[in-house]
């Protein structure tokens, strides 16, 4: 095996094997390459991650009998997901491999005997197989997942191996739809796979008097406002490098964390005040039915013993974050009005004072009250956030 990539990504060594790995690398996908004897010369660094596995080699030249009897654990096969994929793969193994050889013997290993009955079949330029995998721990997936693989040839047109490629079994429509979520988003819900400490910038948002305004819209308008308001949302959210959290009708949550700016604390303080202006901002455009601008109240604060992780179920896909800090913003957004932006004094103290300049914020002159003292501070914001310093921004 080659090692030809900067961090030592194990490639093929065949010349036109490591050209189409290296092309897989720089498209991502999850993929992997078997030479003409069945053996594993690549997996793609998405496949690792998809596998929980950091380093392909242990399983680089084995076949994928070998591979799946030997780890049984690490792929997540269903009993009738194997069945199928023996059906479907072997007879194009046998037509490669001759029984009594090596290279048979060492591609089917205990189940020889059982390959050695398969009727032989010429291996197609392609053939495609929905597989049912069962979810682990260290498995990233689960579900179907459609698998498509590729004959490959040389330049004579001889049997070279054969490239397989893996995605889940989504149609091409739904597929569109979430082409259209930000992808540097999905990159940042995609690393917070388990939960841990992370901490962040909390941002709240919520429409101000949507209950007066819901009664002046007929159902389908106000929808459509909520929808707008929720893509100027994630759209700023996204911009500005953070996560988009829970949408609970017209309010909203996100989180911006240290780690996603390497890890600092006040390039994420800046990013969540950088989106709650440009929500802000992007919100003065609408109007209600009659006319009247409408306004969001918003609140940031600062978590620094959040536990930020991935929930993932058949219904959804969400980072969440728990802990009093969430609660906090939670509350401080509640006594916001007017269309303010409230943020904590542990947040803003993490922004240096030119920094705060460049947001139009003089760090020396603000004043801060605790939440207690403000005047709509009702008995839940008090009980759970009142002696927080907070200051319009």
């Amino acid at each position: 095996m080659g090692t030809g990539s900067p961090d030592d990504w194990p490639l093929p060594e065949h010349p036109q094997l490591r050209g189409l790995a290296e092309e897989l690398e720089a498209a991502r996908r999850v993929a992997e390459i078997f030479d003409a004897k069945w053996r594993l010369v690549y997996i793609s660094r998405e496949l690792a991650s998809v596998i929980g596995a950091v380093d392909p080699r242990p399983f680089l030249g084995l076949s994928s009998v070998q591979r799946d009897l030997e780890h049984p654990e690490i792929w997540g096969f269903t009993p009738d997901a194997l069945r199928a994929w023996w059906k479907s793969e072997v007879p194009y193994m046998r037509s490669t491999l001759e029984p009594g050889t090596e290279d048979f013997s060492r591609a089917f290993g205990g189940a020889a005997d059982a390959a050695a009955a398969v009727e032989p079949e010429e291996v197609p330029l392609g053939w495609g197989l929905r597989m049912e995998f069962r979810h682990s721990e260290r498995l990233r997936y689960s579900g179907t997942q459609q698998l498509v693989t590729l004959r490959l040839n040389d330049t004579d047109g001889g049997f070279l191996g054969a490239l397989r490629l893996s995605w889940p079994a989504l149609s091409g429509s739904v597929t569109g739809l979430l082409s259209r979520g930000d992808v540097g988003m999905y990159e940042r819900l995609a690393q917070k796979a388990d939960p841990a400490r992370r901490p962040a910038a909390v941002l709240f948002v919520d429409l101000e008097a949507s209950g007066e305004i819901a009664k002046t819209l007929p159902s389908t308008a106000y929808f459509q406002l909520i929808r707008d308001l929720t893509t100027i949302v994630d759209d700023s959210v996204a911009a500005c490098t953070g996560i988009v959290g829970k949408h609970a009708g017209d309010g909203a949550s996100a989180f911006f964390l240290a780690e996603d700016f390497d890890r600092s604390e006040t390039a994420a303080a800046v990013a969540a005040v950088r989106a709650a202006r440009t929500i802000t901002d992007g919100v003065g455009g609408m109007r209600t039915a009659s006319g009247a601008p409408i306004a969001v109240n918003t609140g940031i604060h600062w978590g620094s013993m959040l536990v930020i992780g991935q929930v993932v179920t058949s219904g959804r896909l969400e980072v969440t974050a728990l802990g009093d800090e969430v609660n906090e913003a939670a509350r401080i957004q509640d006594v916001a009005e007017g269309g303010t932006i409230l943020a904590s004094k542990h947040l803003l103290e993490r922004i240096p004072e030119e920094r705060a300049a460049e947001l139009g914020i003089d760090s020396s002159g603000l004043t801060y009250r605790t939440l207690a003292q403000l005047e709509g501070a009702g008995d839940k914001a008090v009980r759970d956030a009142g002696a927080i310093p907070v200051a319009p921004i």
